[in-house]
């Protein structure tokens, strides 16, 4: 709140930037993957403990897995394809997450069309 933020339900918000900051309660999880060491960023404030690209991408697909959100299937994508994030990795993710075995073969078809 010092540094001007406002709370907005599970989200911090600045009126002079469109990111906003959440702060996760331990242990992060993305689906059923525990982010046991997360990204760190250096900022003018200190060094922040962030999502990495990676787990970024994975943090989408899980909320796509989960509501079959479309919006957040095209943000995994923008962000998989502006930081390379190896489909590969994002693939071995969702083979292990517990959600049914059509929508994992459709997620994973969908981004092999698009990632590649």
């Amino acid at each position: 709140a010092a540094l001007g933020f406002a709370k907005r339900g599970a989200y911090w918000i600045h009126p002079a930037t469109e990111l906003f900051v959440q702060f996760v309660n331990p242990p992060v999880m993305i689906g059923h993957k525990h982010v046991a060491a997360p990204a760190k960023m250096r900022t003018r404030a200190g060094e922040l403990a962030i999502l990495s690209p990676l787990d970024c991408v994975l943090d989408r697909l899980a909320w796509h897995l989960d509501r079959g959100d479309t919006e957040t299937l095209a943000q995994a994508i923008d962000v998989a394809r502006a930081r390379r994030v190896p489909l590969a990795d994002i693939e071995a993710w969702i083979a292990a997450e517990p959600a049914p075995a059509d929508r994992k073969e459709h997620l994973v078809a969908a981004l092999r069309r698009r990632l590649k």
